[in-house]
């Protein structure tokens, strides 16, 4: 199975979760069942803080409906609030950038 995830010029974050092999599904050992494998795709606009915070709140509903790990929804928040810090920070140079340029200094 493979991951592909590309973050476009216009923003749009695309991933897809591709079932690439010809093997039958995994088995879960615990229980003896198959693990369904899912094609899935997931576009996800992430240039505003709301933005963000939507996408947060989707993969907080996806964990705490047992269709997301808790360890990949961990590491999938931590790199949202970092994307989030990194576009206020940017936001900000900006906006200094520009009263500097109208003389405020």
């Amino acid at each position: 199975m493979r991951n592909d995830a590309n973050l476009h010029s216009d923003g749009w974050q695309a991933g897809a979760i591709v079932d690439d092999s010809d093997n039958p599904p995994p088995v879960a050992i615990e229980t003896g069942q198959e693990v369904a494998t899912k094609k899935r795709y997931v576009r996800a606009k992430l240039q505003t803080a709301n933005q963000i915070a939507d996408e947060i709140a989707r993969v907080y509903r996806a964990t705490k409906t047992g269709e997301l790990d808790p360890n990949v929804s961990t590491k999938l928040v931590y790199i949202l609030s970092t994307l989030a810090k990194v576009r206020s920070e940017g936001s900000l140079e900006e906006r200094i950038e520009a009263l500097e340029l109208k003389g405020w200094h």
